[in-house]
C-alpha cells in the first residue's frame, strides 16, 4: 500500500513536469537550485548507480529520487512552484 502510493505520487509529479533530480547513472536533469543532487562521486560500492544508501543527505529521501528505497514526501520549494505551474493543473 504505501510503496504503491509513493510510486503514484512520483510518476504524478513527473506528469506534473517534475524529472529525477539525479538518474541512476549519475545524469543530471533537472536544474532546480534547491533539489539535492546526489554526486556520481558517492557511488561507493563503484557499480556505477547511486542507489539511496549511498545519497543519504544527498537526495534520496525526494520524492522523484529514481529509487523508492528511502524516499520521503516532501518537495522542495522549487518543485512546488513547477507543480504549481503545470498547464495539467490549470
Amino acid at each position: 500500500g504505501d510503496a504503491l502510493g509513493m510510486v503514484l505520487a512520483h510518476e504524478i509529479g513527473h506528469a506534473l513536469g517534475l524529472f529525477h533530480p539525479v538518474e541512476a547513472d549519475g545524469t543530471r536533469l533537472e536544474a532546480l537550485d534547491d533539489t539535492p543532487v546526489c554526486p556520481l562521486s558517492a557511488d561507493v560500492n563503484g557499480d556505477g548507480l547511486l542507489e539511496a544508501d549511498e545519497c543519504i543527505g544527498a537526495g534520496a529521501t525526494n520524492p522523484l529520487f529514481w529509487s523508492l528505497d528511502l524516499m520521503g514526501t516532501t518537495l522542495t520549494a522549487d518543485q512546488a512552484t513547477i507543480i504549481g505551474r503545470s498547464p495539467v493543473l490549470r
